[in-house]
């Protein structure tokens, strides 16, 4: 059941422990929920559950009566994490499925920030400044997609 690696490292399972009690986290019909997505046998694609969210979201950010710089600074610190875990946890066998949508979420982002910044620049311009470090003067944040090549 787990990988041979844990025997390689010197590490043991003890499966009997492998069960948590929390009513909330995991249910009797063997899904666990981590970071409110379900996961089980027959889990949905994870790209789909966030690319269904991620616009609700956007859009309660972007009517707040706030200036653009906060807008901005709560994209990158609260939508742009809300998704870009995504690629770290999705199941495996959704691979070549999720490759393509996390690619448009990455879009949708991209999208996102240019509506904030009111930006004429060009999309791979708009990319550059995300992907730079803060000490380059961007805004450092990773895309899932972008993250999912490295996977």
């Amino acid at each position: 059941m787990f990988s041979p690696r844990y025997k390689e490292m010197h590490l043991e399972v003890n499966t009997e422990k492998c069960e948590c009690t929390h009513p909330n986290f995991f249910n009797k019909s063997g899904i666990v929920n981590f970071l409110g997505q379900d996961f089980g046998k027959t889990t949905k694609p994870l790209a789909k559950q966030i690319t269904d969210n991620l616009k609700k979201k956007f859009d309660g950010y972007a009517k707040l009566d706030i200036p653009n710089k906060d807008k901005l600074l709560l994209f990158c610190q609260c939508i742009v994490i809300a998704c870009n875990y995504g690629p770290l946890i999705d199941v495996a066998e959704h691979c070549a499925e999720n490759k393509q949508l996390y690619q448009k979420i990455d879009k949708q982002l991209m999208a996102d920030m240019e509506e904030i910044l009111h930006s004429n620049a060009s999309s791979d311009a708009l990319q550059q400044f995300a992907f730079d470090f803060k000490c380059q003067g961007g805004l450092g944040i990773i895309l899932p997609g972008a993250y999912y090549g490295l996977r």
